[in-house]
């Protein structure tokens, strides 16, 4: 989500995490925000890629622009928000760096009541990552920065 809600805070928070929930559920009218026509229209096409997938499995729709499908050879996601349109995942850089860091990680057991099934390490962190390095979070240089954080007092 690139598109902040309106409101006080709207240019010292942005687009944040969990901000996307009322157009994603296309439900503006349960939170009492100053939302404007551009809300409606951005809550109105997520709110359909989401109910597309949830009923299909594909989010494209009419009238939505096309959400392409994974390839691996060219990673990209979908920008909702201020745009609706692919964008590359990171720059070759950061994917590079995800690539060898993961191939480097031990396998990770998970018990199940029949039986103990490996899960690759890159599986269970590859999105968090991913989103972490979109955010700006650490340079090529391995530098920290990016996402604000504020640690609870006390």
């Amino acid at each position: 989500m690139t598109h902040a809600p309106p409101g006080p805070e709207r240019e010292t928070r942005g687009a944040f995490h969990e901000s996307e929930i009322d157009y994603v559920f296309n439900s503006l009218y349960a939170t009492d925000k100053p939302w404007e026509d551009a809300d409606r229209k951005i809550a109105e096409m997520m709110s359909s890629y989401w109910a597309n997938f949830a009923a299909t499995g594909n989010p494209n729709g009419k009238g939505l622009p096309p959400w392409p499908t994974l390839d691996p050879r060219s990673p990209q996601t979908m920008e909702l928000g201020a745009r609706f349109e692919p964008i590359p995942v990171a720059d070759s850089v950061k994917v590079d760096f995800f690539k060898r860091f993961f191939s480097t990680q031990d396998a990770l057991v998970t018990r199940d009541t029949r039986e103990a099934r490996p899960m690759r390490t890159r599986r269970l962190f590859t999105f968090l990552a991913v989103l972490f390095f979109v955010a700006g979070g650490v340079d090529a240089s391995g530098a920290q920065g990016g996402l604000p954080c504020r640690r609870r007092q006390g």
